[in-house]
């Protein structure tokens, strides 16, 4: 009872060795093919796909929550890319990389009067203006957990957007887009560990 984590560790270790068995296997019968007649030939592409799946489902599956048996790995997963995004979404506030997701704010006088003054970073200087402070204020940690963490809603995504008037705007879009989907996949991924779906017991 007292050497659960003990218990794990082995069965986590016992995965490996077997995941990597499994490609020493699947490496000889390539081999194999490769010598084999034509007809057999033809198999190899097929064959290195199927070996190419197995092994980014296996270092997924023992990286992200060790095979089932360490869920946990999945939370530190989701700390890490939490910081992450939090430095990186306040740099990006920075260079200009947000605007309001509001029609009325981007169409409103005091809007223009910001683009006119700096077109390349408007965000921040608009939430300095009065109007903008009575606005929803940009927090970077909770703009991450909006986009990181599923069914979590600070209102931030809903306030801000990425701009497609800068580079850094598009750096936005496509880290939320990749971190979202990512979100959703470790999500996924930990609640099967944790309820004992993806273990082979």
């Amino acid at each position: 009872m007292g050497h659960e984590r003990e218990a794990r560790t082995v069965l986590i270790h016992k995965e490996k060795l077997l995941a990597d068995e499994q490609i020493q296997k699947d490496r000889a019968k390539a081999q194999a093919l490769r010598a084999g007649t034509q007809g057999e030939q033809g198999y190899i592409g097929w064959h290195w796909l199927r070996r190419t799946a197995f092994k980014l489902g296996n270092g997924t599956a023992r990286r992200l929550v060790g095979y089932g048996y360490a869920p946990q790995y999945a939370f530190y997963w989701l700390l890490g890319c939490l910081a992450f995004l939090t430095v990186w979404y306040f740099a990006l506030w920075q260079m200009g990389g947000f605007v309001p997701n509001s029609p009325v704010v981007l169409n409103s006088q005091t809007w223009a009067d910001v683009l006119k003054e700096n077109a390349s970073a408007p965000g921040p200087l608009w939430a300095a203006t009065a109007i903008g402070k009575h606005y929803e204020t940009f927090y970077s940690a909770f703009y991450a957990a909006d986009v990181f963490i599923p069914l979590i809603d600070f209102g931030q995504e809903t306030a801000w957007t990425a701009t497609t008037a800068n580079s850094a705007g598009w750096l936005v879009f496509i880290t939320t887009f990749v971190f979202k989907s990512f979100g959703w996949f470790l999500t996924a991924l930990g609640a099967a560990a944790i309820t004992g779906i993806i273990r082979r017991d």
